[in-house]
């Protein structure tokens, strides 16, 4: 069975972490929309080693690909899957 936890659940779980690599020293950029298009090409252009990418989108497997391709080049990078457009009731 699969649990569904909200994006702000996800990030305090991945920032409360071992291992963050100094995650709390980092500027930390949440980008919606990363999977593609504009999203895509902010997350590329504000890619630095000073700062950590939490990339948000509904396609997961396009967003991966995403965030491989920017951890290869060096940077700090995650990827969740998330459906900004649905409001929690």
């Amino acid at each position: 069975m699969v649990q569904k936890i909200s994006l702000k659940r996800k990030l305090q779980l991945w920032y409360s972490g071992d291992g963050m690599n100094d995650a709390r020293n980092k500027k930390i950029v949440v980008i919606t929309g990363a999977s593609r298009g504009l999203g895509r090409a902010l997350a590329k252009k504000l890619a630095s080693p000073e700062s950590t990418l939490v990339l948000c989108s509904r396609d997961i497997k396009q967003l991966k690909k995403v965030c491989l391709e920017l951890k290869n080049k060096g940077m700090e990078c995650y990827a969740f899957s998330v459906d900004v457009s649905k409001k929690k009731g």
